[in-house]
């Protein structure tokens, strides 16, 4: 190959014009020429076209990967991050000079619509501002993500709040996670934790319920028997009641010559876990044939003490009293 200006000899012959000039697009008009030598036996070549320089997209470049942009060159486009190419990826350069196929452009990147569901969570996204679009959403689009089952969400900036910028939605990272509610000990009682499957549980969490059943003997004051209570965000959604110990009822039965004393106040029906029944004769000069057999006491629903009833019986006086005449 010659440089322009170069003195040629009779048996070469220039295949292209050799002046060019520099253009304001940094680049030289034409293309570069080609010396080829003439003879009988060597016919005139075609003349080797090059490509020009390509302009770059806005928010783009053309990158190439052939040192010299000849016949089969190819160019490819790239755009800039959060940019989206529309039309042809690359180009070749044709035999005429021309490149293949027409000019592509970048357009900015929208975010594509949430679907953030799976059989874990069931997430809710309502737009608040900007496109609503159901397949996708323009930069700027701000959206409120919340957790609405099972769980709560966690995010950096607080509620779920979440912009479209660059075909991504920033601002946030989703994190629902199951919040534990409380096991604490529950007396005269018993506490059994399931999960959200019903399964039976000892860290109950969002979604998981608990049972409780008072044990026998005793009673919830509200008089249900069975309290089922739900984990909502780490909190049970009501109180368990305590369990309280069941009353007694009157002592009845009894012989006609016994009477009974209650160490505390019936409801009219029932006396109160822990009360203490006193029997003592009714008869003046009749005294308890056995003390031991004095006295019972109301545990949990049942009067505890001697399985019989006292007798009563004439009472012995003693020799230091003197009989009246």
């Amino acid at each position: 190959m010659q440089s322009p200006g170069t003195d040629v000899t009779e048996t070469s012959l220039w295949l292209a014009i050799a002046n060019r000039t520099c253009q304001s697009d940094k680049t030289w008009s034409g293309s570069e020429p080609v010396c080829r030598e003439l003879s009988d036996s060597a016919p005139v070549l075609t003349e080797t076209h090059h490509c020009s320089f390509l302009a770059f997209p806005t928010n783009g470049v053309v990158a190439y990967y052939e040192e010299r942009r000849i016949e089969g060159a190819i160019a490819t486009y790239r755009c800039d991050d959060g940019y989206t190419l529309i039309g042809n990826k690359n180009r070749t350069c044709l035999r005429e000079g021309s490149w293949s196929g027409s000019e592509p452009y970048c357009v900015v990147r929208s975010c594509n619509k949430m679907d953030l569901q799976n059989s874990e969570w069931n997430i809710e996204v309502s737009i608040e501002e900007g496109n609503n679009a159901d397949i996708i959403h323009l930069p700027g689009t701000v959206a409120i993500v919340t957790c609405n089952e099972f769980g709560f969400l966690e995010t950096p900036t607080r509620g779920g709040r979440t912009t479209c910028s660059f075909g991504e939605w920033q601002g946030f990272e989703l994190l629902c996670e199951r919040v534990s509610c409380s096991t604490e000990e529950f007396l005269n009682g018993q506490l059994v934790h399931y999960d959200h499957n019903n399964e039976r549980t000892t860290n109950p969490q969002h979604g998981g319920r608990r049972q409780a059943v008072c044990e026998s003997g005793t009673h919830f004051i509200d008089g249900v028997v069975l309290h089922t209570s739900m984990c909502r965000n780490g909190q049970w959604d009501h109180e368990v009641p305590s369990c309280v110990s069941d009353p007694c009822p009157p002592l009845v039965n009894h012989p006609d010559n016994l009477a009974v004393t209650y160490s505390e106040e019936s409801d009219g029906s029932h006396y109160p876990h822990s009360t203490l029944a006193t029997f003592h004769c009714v008869e003046e000069g009749f005294v308890l044939e056995n003390v031991n057999e004095e006295q019972r006491t109301c545990i949990r629903g049942e009067w505890r003490g001697p399985n019989t009833f006292p007798s009563c019986t004439i009472g012995m006086w003693s020799n230091k009293h003197t009989l009246p005449f």
